[in-house]
């Protein structure tokens, strides 16, 4: 293999990295709306007293998201 074919080889290979890295973003996104929606559907069916207390044990766990 000649050093030409091997640098194309190694871009190519760089290249399908970076789309599977944006097609797992791109599905961790469309995960994480799904995980939302449930959510947002769990909030309306639960007590004021409860989604207070849920969402300062949220807070507590995953604060850094909104820091």
């Amino acid at each position: 293999m000649h050093l030409k074919n091997s640098h194309l080889l190694t871009e190519c290979a760089y290249r399908l990295k970076l789309a599977m890295q944006d097609l797992w973003t791109a599905l961790r996104i469309l995960a994480d709306v799904e995980r939302v929606d449930r959510l947002a559907k769990a909030f309306k069916a639960c007590p004021k007293q409860h989604e207070k207390s849920f969402l300062r044990w949220f807070h507590s766990k995953h604060g850094e998201w909104f820091a």
